[in-house]
């Protein structure tokens, strides 16, 4: 399991890139992954170099839904544990900057709800 479910950094020209990480599980989100990738935006929200948000998943797929272990203890929860879900996936477009989400087209479907987040998306050939 990777130790950071959610990898990120901002170059000098303000091109910020966050990368889900956890390619064992195909970028499946689960807890960490969500608390993960909220916590790079509110950071990058803050940043006033920050001009642009490339998305993109680590390993073989971009993003394949969610964790369905995850999902399963999850549901006994009285409150949703994935309701920041789509909190998560609107913030990355922090502070109306400009998101690009590259994905590869196997994963496609599965990201679909992550892709319609972002500005532009990009569906890279498999390799």
């Amino acid at each position: 399991m990777a130790a950071n479910p959610v990898l990120w950094n901002l170059s000098e020209r303000g091109v910020a890139t966050v990368t889900l990480n956890r390619p064992e599980v195909n970028n499946a989100y689960d807890a960490g992954l969500i608390h993960g990738l909220l916590a790079a935006m509110d950071d990058l929200g803050r940043k006033p170099l920050l001009r642009v948000v490339v998305l993109k998943g680590n390993g073989k797929h971009f993003q394949a839904g969610a964790d369905l272990k995850w999902i399963d203890k999850a549901r006994h929860d009285s409150q949703p544990a994935y309701s920041p879900l789509s909190r998560a996936w609107r913030m990355a477009r922090p502070a109306s900057r400009s998101s690009i989400g590259v994905d590869r087209p196997a994963a496609l479907a599965n990201a679909a709800g992550a892709l319609t987040s972002v500005s532009i998306s990009i569906g890279r050939p498999r390799s």
